[in-house]
Order: C-alpha cells, then structure tokens, then sequence
C-alpha cells in the first residue's frame, strides 16, 4: 500500500501574509498558549488534526536568500471515526518579505481509508491548514497589538 500512496500528490499548502518575523513570533506566542505539548482540532465530519508543539527552526542559508526560515513540527490527522491517522509534518517557510507557506505533508504511507479517497483526504489536510493558519494569524495579531498599542 505504501506504493499506492506514494502515486499521489498529499501534501497541502497554504500561503499567509505574514513575513518571517512575524511567522516566528506567531509561533512562539501559539506554542506557549498549547497545553501539554498539544492542540487538537476536531474538524466537523471530517475528523481532527492534532499539532505537536515541539517546532525548531532553521534559518535557511546555503542557495537561499538571506532571512528565510524553515519552522517544523509534527502532527497526526485523524479519520472522522478516530480508526485512521497519520503522521504528518508541519512545516512554515518564510522570508523578509511575504507570503509565508504553511504545508502539511504526511511523513509514511496513508492508511486505506485515506488512499480510498484522497479527496476527503486533501480535504481534511487543508481543514487542518486553515485552523493553523488562522491560529497563526490571530497570535501574530496580538503580538502586533502587544508591541504597537495604536495598531
């Protein structure tokens, strides 16, 4: 099965407008408001998705311009019956300038229930990816308005 998975394109991405900078300190700020090293999201039908706080970073240097960063962590997504996961990783690219790319890609083969419709697959990996991505935009917001009161 593994072979199967590999045929098709799982990963997910989406774009933020926030720079380097602020995708850091919306990391910082999101990661020291998760309890017990974890936020779960439960999805509606879809199923859940499950964030790791253990982020490291990179700032990227070789073939790169100066100020991209690499944010990581891990996750798990769940079927909506709780019989499927799968591992998968969270990573957040950025630069001096905008946009910022958040992508979920998972790290082994998808159990068959994922395989047998990739679509409610993608489907729940973007869900997941919208729930970050406005978790990331609402701490990078506060950070904004904590440093500069008359934003």
């Amino acid at each position: 099965m593994a072979g199967a998975a590999n045929e098709h394109n799982v990963g997910v991405e989406h774009t933020s407008p926030l720079n380097a900078i602020q995708a850091a300190a919306a990391v910082v700020a999101f990661r020291r408001e998760i309890p017990g090293g974890m936020q779960r999201w439960t999805l509606g039908g879809l199923g859940s998705f499950e964030i790791d706080s253990k982020f490291s970073g990179l700032t990227l240097m070789a073939q790169k311009t100066a100020g991209e960063q690499r944010i990581v962590t891990t996750g798990r997504l769940w079927s909506a019956d709780g019989m499927a996961v799968v591992g998968v990783e969270v990573a957040i690219y950025s630069a001096l300038a905008p946009p910022t790319t958040i992508s979920l890609t998972p790290t082994g083969a998808l159990p068959p229930c994922f395989i047998a419709s990739i679509e409610h697959y993608t489907t729940l990996a973007n869900a997941a990816l919208t729930e970050l991505h406005e978790e990331l935009q609402y701490h990078a917001a506060a950070v904004r308005r904590k440093h500069n009161p008359a934003v």
